[in-house]
């Protein structure tokens, strides 16, 4: 029965887009029935548990609590809301049922630990595997201090990206593309190359109607960006990160705009991704062109690919990857069931390695 309440607290979790927070749901159990149960929508918005116990269908009191990652406890200046373990305590809680540990190091047993002084009983690892697949990006970054890297890539039946020599080619259906936008959601970070920027004129944004659209990060290649492109206009403040060798004259006015310019051998990507890190980059997608994909792939820095298949063939054009780019997806991946997407069909593979499972 048990597992029943943990399984539907993760699929509450499923529900939000709280990067750079992790994804986190909460089920509130009495006598053996759901009174309560909520989930981390958004960043700065109540926790899981927040929710779940206040908007319970009776007194909470000698309930007990299914969350699927350990409750804060922590209260300082940087943070956008209360402690949960304090809510937990001050509605009688009897006992908290965690899926797996925290390992932000504010946290990291300081909850369970908080609990337990209040004489709260205490249980974790129920699940634990499956949240941690869930919140794999978090736990990585927790763990590596690095972004997780997540590729997508719309690809025709031979493997192709584009045509050759390379144009704006559209290819995924729109049940794919309102998909891909809930996926940008999903991650705290965007990234493309300059090239790419300039040949396929996107916004980057999310416009699934659903969940928050993430930083956009350009990687300048060796031509200036148009002030005209599609992703500079009506610019919030702080929403896009420019990544550049050395200043060019066409800075100025982009850093005007609020846009932000990060100065850095673009070819470094690995140190790229410390830095990244650094700034508090827990995720990042990348729709990325050829050479940027290549550049990834052969330093060994995808934790995750995401291939969504078009029915349709050019004949010949651009490749995903460089030809001197193996693409090995047998034994340190992990395959993930297709979908089909109306008329195309996704692809999902996770680098076993990345993988931070908890026991």
């Amino acid at each position: 029965m048990s597992q029943i309440f943990m399984e539907k607290a993760l699929a509450l979790a499923r529900k939000g887009y709280p990067a750079p927070n992790p994804y986190v749901g909460a089920v509130l159990v009495k006598k053996g029935q759901i009174i309560g149960e909520g989930y981390h929508s958004q960043r700065g918005k109540a926790h899981a548990e927040v929710e779940a116990l206040n908007h319970t269908t009776q007194d909470p009191g000698g309930s007990n609590l299914y969350v699927t990652l350990e409750p804060c406890s922590y209260e300082d200046d940087s943070k956008l809301t209360p402690s949960c373990t304090k809510l937990i305590i001050q509605k009688g809680i009897q006992k908290v049922i965690i899926a797996s540990l925290d390992p932000n190091p504010r946290v990291a047993g300081q909850g369970v630990k908080s609990l337990r002084e209040q004489g709260i009983e205490v249980e974790v690892g129920l699940m634990s595997k499956e949240e941690s697949l869930l919140n794999r990006a978090y736990h990585y970054y927790r763990h590596r201090q690095t972004p997780w890297v997540h590729i997508k890539q719309a690809v025709t039946l031979e493997g192709y990206i584009a045509t050759s020599p390379p144009a704006r080619t559209a290819l995924s259906g729109d049940q794919a593309l309102r998909r891909i936008h809930k996926l940008r959601a999903s991650h705290q970070a965007i990234l493309v190359g300059g090239n790419t920027v300039i040949l396929d004129n996107p916004c980057l944004d999310n416009r699934s109607g659903d969940g928050p659209s993430p930083l956009k990060i350009i990687l300048e290649g060796h031509k200036d960006l148009p002030l005209t492109l599609k992703v500079f206009q009506e610019v919030r403040p702080h929403s896009l990160l420019l990544i550049a060798r050395e200043p060019r004259a066409y800075h100025s006015p982009l850093e005007k705009l609020g846009i932000d310019i990060l100065y850095h051998q673009s070819e470094d990507l690995s140190g790229l991704l410390n830095v990244l890190g650094k700034r508090g980059i827990i995720s990042l997608l990348v729709e990325a062109g050829t050479k940027l994909a290549s550049s990834l792939w052969r330093e060994s820095l995808v934790n995750e690919l995401t291939l969504i298949q078009s029915p349709f063939t050019l004949g010949q054009g651009t490749p995903f990857l460089k030809e001197d780019v193996p693409l090995d997806l047998r034994s340190s991946w992990m395959v993930n069931p297709p979908e089909l997407w109306g008329q195309d069909c996704l692809m999902n593979w996770i680098h076993k390695d990345s993988l931070c499972l908890q026991a």
